[in-house]
């Protein structure tokens, strides 16, 4: 599936590398469980947080597709302009881009509070800052800046799966201690080991009794 997927990069913007990788593995996981198989028949909102060139969105949206699973409403949001326009240029390339809204803010900002999502997916910047760091992949002094937001936008809209990559230099331990706290199921989907620090991807679950009765 991936290699029939086209990308094209853009400079300065994040391009796909290992755990990029890992996260498309987090996708796959997702895609087979039973839980999301009861959200078949509903419109399906997943959203891509800081979506670089839009490979994410891209994946599952062709995962969905291959599987006739059409009912999609891709968000995909990153606070970078030139990888919304990457993301978008992507999307239209792949043909896919009748699936996708793509806008421009930090984090969900834009979003309304109302806005109910099935799956949120991100690789985020996880690396704690140093004067010479890329602000594509380090996010605050340890690293946790945009992951502990990511977290409270999956606890207050009640997001049913989570897909986060993240650093060991980033505290994984503190995530998993987070998810625990709001009762969800926790696999450990992906992982490698690159030079001082291992990358992982988690698969938080929430199984939220009412959603399955009422979408």
């Amino acid at each position: 599936m991936l290699n029939t997927i086209r990308i094209i990069e853009i400079e300065n913007v994040y391009k796909p590398r290992e755990d990029t990788y890992i996260t498309l593995r987090g996708i796959d996981v997702a895609l087979s469980l039973e839980v999301l198989k009861n959200l078949k028949d509903k419109l399906l909102k997943i959203c891509d947080v800081g979506s670089g060139t839009g490979i994410l969105g891209l994946y599952i949206t062709s995962k969905l597709i291959q599987n006739n699973i059409r009912n999609i409403d891709i968000i995909s949001v990153d606070i970078d302009f030139k990888a919304c326009i990457c993301t978008l240029t992507n999307f239209k390339l792949n043909n896919l881009d009748v699936y996708v809204d793509v806008i421009c803010c930090d984090l969900l900002e834009c979003i309304k509070d109302t806005c109910k999502l099935h799956i949120l997916i991100s690789n985020p910047p996880y690396l704690p800052e140093d004067e010479y760091c890329d602000h594509t992949i380090c996010a605050g002094p340890d690293g946790r800046g945009v992951i502990d937001r990511i977290l409270m936008e999956c606890f207050n809209r009640k997001v049913r799966m989570l897909i986060l990559t993240q650093s060991s230099l980033s505290d994984i331990g503190k995530t998993i201690r987070i998810l625990k706290s709001f009762k969800s199921d926790i696999l450990i989907v992906g992982l490698i080991h690159i030079l001082f620090e291992d990358i992982i991807t988690i698969l938080a679950i929430n199984y939220i009794e009412k959603d399955l009765k009422n979408p």
